[in-house]
């Protein structure tokens, strides 16, 4: 084949390929996807998502946390008990106010402070968030992790965490 008999051919190839061009650019740039809509305001909805877990959690979490060290020391007195009680569900409370302390409530260990705090949330139907902290203990830190679930508008301590 010659030189010649292949100017037709590229001419050829050069109109499909502009015609191909041509029909994604005016479809949109070959697009398939719907038009960009804005994203809807999530900052009215019970669990906004995955990223940003409700707000609630924390407090209810750190208010659990802070009885639950305070218990585990030793300190088992009615106002301990109540916050265990008030944070949790209340087969998680009885499993926990079942078990006894590390220490006796004569001779406590020294109470523990509460160290960072994350929130995941694992599901929204049901609503269920992870919640990991740190206890900082005299011999180290330590860290604890709750399964907590939302229930009749309140975060509760529902299960030890993984």
């Amino acid at each position: 084949m010659g030189r010649n008999s292949q100017a037709p051919l590229f001419l050829v190839c050069c109109v499909a390929l502009l015609a191909v061009w041509l029909t994604f650019t005016s479809a949109g740039g070959g697009s398939t996807a719907p038009p960009r809509e804005s994203p809807p305001d999530t900052s009215q909805l019970l669990l906004p998502g995955a990223a940003r877990p409700h707000p609630a959690v924390a407090p209810s979490a750190r208010r659990f946390l802070v009885a639950f060290l305070s218990y585990e020391v030793g300190a088992g007195d009615s106002e301990v008990r109540a916050a265990l009680r008030a944070t949790t569900t209340p087969a998680f409370a009885d499993q926990l106010l079942q078990q006894r302390s590390r220490r006796s409530a004569e001779h406590p260990a020294p109470n523990p402070r509460l160290g960072d705090l994350a929130v995941v949330l694992l599901s929204v139907n049901p609503p269920l968030a992870s919640v990991t902290a740190t206890a900082r203990r005299p011999s180290g830190p330590e860290q604890l992790s709750f399964v907590f679930a939302l229930r009749n508008g309140r975060w509760l301590a529902s299960a030890p965490g993984a």
